[in-house]
């Protein structure tokens, strides 16, 4: 049994992998952020792409191999949906090599015959090097060495 990626606190199985493996759609911009960052974690990218508005999504999508990324935090900051519209500001945090990538972004989730897609976003992006003794990004308190380092 894995804890979902996205911090829920749930179980994997009973959280983000029912949408990821088409048997739920997400009801708010939220659930959806939730389970594309689930995505991003797990290597799904023809979950990502079914999400993603097709106006916006990049024909050349391509995900980092696990050995070198592997994301291990999302906090969700503010979500809100009025109509067709929603918002949803997060951040993400990842390792990417011997580095720490923290991706904060404000993205906007439009929704279209019933269903939530990933629209665009506005983000900032802070990469710094990662010491093996310092504390782990996903907020165990454990040493990086010791938790979460690639």
């Amino acid at each position: 049994m894995v804890s979902c990626f996205c911090g829920s606190q749930q179980l994997f199985q009973q959280c983000c992998e029912r949408l990821l493996k088409g048997k739920l759609i997400a009801q708010s911009p939220e659930q959806l952020m939730r389970s594309r960052y689930s995505a991003f974690a797990t290597q799904n990218e023809p979950y990502l792409r079914k999400t993603w508005h097709p106006k916006t999504c990049p024909t050349d999508l391509t995900l980092s191999p696990p050995k070198e990324q592997k994301w291990v935090k999302l906090v969700i900051h503010e979500s809100h949906q009025e109509g067709k519209q929603g918002h949803v500001h997060f951040t993400a945090s990842s390792l990417h090599g011997k580095n720490a990538l923290i991706l904060s972004e404000k993205s906007l989730f439009v929704r279209e015959a019933g269903q939530w897609f990933y629209y665009n976003g506005v983000c900032e992006v802070e990469e710094y090097p990662v010491s093996r003794n310092q504390p782990c990004l996903c907020g165990s308190q454990k040493k990086l060495k010791r938790c979460c380092m690639l």
